[in-house]
């Protein structure tokens, strides 16, 4: 079995008496140098503050995810950011601005924003809750 490209070794039991399982770990250390690219490691590839402030800039802006990632690792080459992370950053993003709504109330929503409320009320009434 592979934990992190590192081998270790897991032993299964089943209880001959009960309906329990158990599982050992025979030799679960590491076998290799910690490595130098943080890319996988969530802890090490989260955005900090200011560069979520950018990336939220930027989504407005609609740059693409890779500029985005460009332009945050020309700010700082050693940061660990990949394009996921960005992904992730901006569904996080639109779930806040929607505020639990779902797609056909967030159109809705935006319509009445920019002043079309007559679509957004037909709909209503067509589509009542």
């Amino acid at each position: 079995m592979m934990k992190c490209n590192c081998h270790f070794h897991l032993k299964g039991e089943k209880s001959t008496i009960e309906d329990n399982r158990k599982l050992y770990v025979n030799d679960g250390r590491h076998n290799h140098k910690i490595g130098v690219y943080f890319h996988a490691h969530t802890q090490a590839a989260r955005l900090m503050d200011d560069q979520l402030k950018l990336t939220e800039e930027f989504n407005r802006s609609q740059v693409t995810p890779q500029n985005i990632m460009a332009s945050l690792l020309e700010k700082n080459p050693n940061y660990a950011v990949s394009k996921q992370t960005i992904y992730n950053t901006r569904a996080k993003m639109k779930k806040k601005r929607m505020e639990g709504r779902n797609m056909v109330e967030e159109v809705l929503h935006q319509c009445n924003e920019r002043g079309l409320g007559v679509i957004g009320e037909t709909v209503k009434k067509q589509y009542p809750k």
